[in-house]
């Protein structure tokens, strides 16, 4: 209760703060989608797309019709801000990192919601950094990165990105 208190005075921070500590103890779609919204609020669109999109697989078939449009609808207007990465190809191995926050490893489904604009895209294998490429990522496309980690090198270049979503 306290937490949506805090969520209809504007302390957008202080609600995301008190949502994120409930989401730890047991995640619920109310709460995931109120992390969403809270992260929507103060222009964290990456972060808040991901939470939308968690919404939508907790909430399943469950969803209503009100509730589908409703998140479609900011995930459409939200979505023109941020692109997403996806790494290539699939048998590589490693940890996943852009501008130096960790995303999971590799290699992994899906796609990581990014805000629009120039990223580092990492890799690491056993800590040491054996990929490194800059991006530039466009809102509403995605970005394939082609990780090559043969040559054990970094790749300087930027890279664009090739499709819409």
């Amino acid at each position: 209760w306290t937490s949506l208190v805090v969520r209809h005075t504007n302390e957008w921070a202080d609600a995301l703060e008190a949502f994120l500590a409930s989401n730890k103890l047991y995640s619920h779609p109310d709460t995931v989608v109120n992390i969403a919204n809270c992260y929507a609020e103060l222009y964290e669109f990456a972060k808040a797309m991901e939470y939308f999109e968690l919404f939508i697989d907790q909430k399943g078939d469950k969803i209503t019709p009100e509730q589908k449009k409703e998140v479609g609808d900011k995930m459409e207007r939200i979505g023109k801000k941020v692109g997403k990465i996806t790494v290539s190809p699939d048998d590589v191995e490693g940890t996943l990192l852009v501008d130096g926050e960790e995303h999971g490893s590799l290699p992994m489904k899906g796609a990581v919601y990014v805000e629009a604009g120039l990223h580092k895209v990492t890799v690491e294998q056993d800590g040491d950094e054996v990929f490194e490429k800059d991006v530039n990522v466009t809102g509403g496309s995605v970005t394939s990165v082609e990780v090559s980690v043969e040559d054990g090198g970094t790749e300087p270049a930027v890279e664009g990105p090739p499709y819409q979503m």
